[in-house]
């Protein structure tokens, strides 16, 4: 099994599965509509939008977990109160980046803040996954039995492996 995402440029190399779909309601959730819509939406932001994994990794202060918190709380906002108005500039708390960048959702669009936000969330994830592989992989061979273990920062705010 290849990754079929990884640049021609660079080498396929063999992956072992995470999981195997071995029923009918697994091989369904594969391509539901949830998760496909999921993936479009990934691909659209780094695709249309530019929002590789690469920059991705320039983040350091959760912003991509902010910026899906946003979504997502909108998405409840709206499920709860489908007639809640959000006025111009009124974004949510939670969002980390220029207001410009915030595209408000109506509540027909609800469906769509929600997906966004989980598409946020996963660029997220493979950001911090990304990472803590840089991580791994810079460590000296003789210590990376062990995964890296994060500890509280000291009092001048900086964090240590």
């Amino acid at each position: 099994m290849t990754d079929a995402f990884i640049p021609m440029s660079l080498s396929l190399v063999p992956l072992t599965p995470m999981a195997i779909a071995t029923s009918e309601p697994t091989l369904d959730f594969l391509t539901s509509p949830g998760l496909r819509a999921l993936i479009a939406e990934r691909l659209e932001q780094i695709e249309k939008h530019g929002h590789l994994p690469d920059t991705d990794m320039g983040y350091q202060g959760a912003e991509l977990a902010l910026a899906a918190k946003s979504y997502i709380d909108t998405y409840i906002d709206l499920e709860l109160r489908p007639d809640m108005v959000r006025e111009p500039g009124d974004l949510p708390e939670s969002w980390p980046f220029a207001d410009l960048y915030w595209k408000e959702p109506s509540p027909e669009q609800r469906a769509k803040a929600l997906i966004k936000g989980l598409a946020l969330g996963l660029a997220e994830l493979d950001r911090l996954l990304a990472s803590l592989e840089l991580i791994r992989a810079a460590r000296p061979l003789s210590d990376q039995s062990e995964p890296p273990q994060f500890t509280a920062p000291p009092a001048n705010g900086a964090w240590h492996l």
